[in-house]
């Protein structure tokens, strides 16, 4: 009987990750933004040097020259931003209660599941330096055309969950260029799937995040980060150890005690980590769930 239970595992296990694979992948529903009234919005589709979206978005009567640049999260699009009920329509109505100007925002989008990674073997280098070789020069002179000459702010970025993660990656990475950078609600594990059984589990308790939801995080680590070199190279978590402060935008970081996520442990370890390595760095913990942000707080950080 024993030995009958056992052989029953990895068949509980193959249905079990089967499961998993088919909630991550599987399509989610088309959302459809509400756009705001005084947000106006252009939308480019570009191809080179391969397929990747963005929108840019001025408010009606903001004179702030700053640009922000934003990620998205899991399964959205460019247009996301421009949205009254979501989370950046939020921003907007704090910056209108403290009335400050708002700055030009460009939306950027590689799909519905993607990662800055940095990686030789992958096509062009890896989304990473497409992003920071590419991207940022296409968009740059563009908004040359289409902005005011006198608008020469500052460059910020922020992002949300999955477009947290990549902002992370990105202030970590990328200096010199972005003076703030804003990761709200980030999933954020202290482990790959290339650790050990025990530091998974350790992980798994001391964060108190959710097993379909550290199991979706190890798939996330399977697909970007094959071996762990690649990992070390890329993750937040593992660039934060050799953090250097030096031209290193300032950072915003926030999470939900209760984020399912395991956000909340990890946000804490990440914060702790960069500030003893001297980084300019506000840390917010949150008392609800994944994504719970004190808006008025991202607003005036994000001016």
């Amino acid at each position: 009987m024993q030995q009958a239970r056992l052989t029953r595992w990895p068949v509980y296990g193959a249905l079990l990750l089967l499961l998993l694979v088919t909630v991550w992948w599987w399509p989610a529903s088309p959302y459809q933004p509400t756009p705001l009234a005084k947000l106006e919005m252009q939308c480019f589709q570009e191809t080179v040097p391969l397929p990747w979206s963005w929108c840019l978005h001025r408010y009606q009567g903001s004179d702030n020259p700053d640009v922000l640049y934003y990620f998205h999260g899991r399964n959205g699009t460019a247009r996301w931003w421009n949205d009254r009920d979501y989370h950046t329509g939020q921003l907007y109505k704090a910056w209108e209660k403290d009335q400050l100007q708002p700055p030009t925002v460009v939306s950027l989008s590689f799909g519905k599941l993607w990662v800055l990674t940095e990686d030789k073997a992958a096509p062009f280098g890896g989304l990473y330096r497409v992003f920071s070789t590419v991207v940022i020069p296409t968009i740059e002179t563009r908004l040359q055309q289409q902005l005011p000459p006198t608008a020469s702010g500052q460059r910020l970025v922020a992002g949300i969950s999955m477009g947290g993660f990549n902002t992370l990656i990105v202030a970590l990475k990328h200096r010199g260029y972005f003076a703030k950078a804003a990761s709200l609600c980030a999933p954020l594990a202290t482990v790959s799937h290339h650790d050990s059984l025990a530091q998974l589990r350790a992980f798994i308790h001391n964060s108190g995040i959710r097993l379909k939801r550290a199991a979706m995080l190890l798939m996330f680590s399977l697909r970007f980060y094959s071996d762990k070199s690649l990992w070390l190279q890329n993750d937040p978590m593992a660039l934060s150890a050799d953090f250097n402060a030096e031209a290193a935008p300032a950072i915003y970081l926030s999470c939900g005690k209760q984020d399912e996520w395991g956000c909340s442990y990890g946000s804490r370890l990440l914060a702790r980590q960069l500030r003893e390595r001297g980084a300019e760095i506000q840390w917010q913990s949150r008392p609800g769930g994944h994504c719970d942000i004190d808006y008025e707080a991202v607003a005036r950080f994000l001016q």
